[in-house]
């Protein structure tokens, strides 16, 4: 992975996690899903990293802050923000040109209402 896409993999968390801390539900990570998690174990497997498997949870890698695990460790879920947030233009446009920037795809949802 080129050290572009790591930083804007770094980014697009940081962008999207302000998203998820001010969202209305009472469970701000809900989005969140057990199956990336299942991904981001497998994919690392044999590469010498781990993160701590809280395996009791609904989301494994949801620490108290958000996911545990670096960005660029976890490009299949890092991008993902509810598509009602894309109706603020400024956060728009910098989520695709760091999605593009990452050599990701945007992943959202209108159905969840955030």
């Amino acid at each position: 992975m080129r050290e572009g896409q790591i930083n804007a993999l770094r980014k697009i968390a940081e962008l999207t996690k302000t998203k998820c801390e001010t969202c209305p539900t009472t469970d701000k990570y809900r989005c969140c899903d057990r199956l990336f998690c299942n991904f981001v174990r497998k994919y690392h497997v044999g590469k010498g990293i781990e993160y701590p498997w809280f395996g009791k949870q609904e989301v494994p890698f949801m620490g108290d802050n958000g996911c545990i695990v670096k960005p660029e460790h976890r490009p299949f879920c890092v991008g993902y923000v509810c598509g009602s947030h894309l109706k603020d233009r400024k956060f728009k446009k910098k989520y695709f040109h760091l999605c593009n920037k990452a050599d990701i795809l945007p992943q959202t949802n209108e159905t969840l209402g955030c």
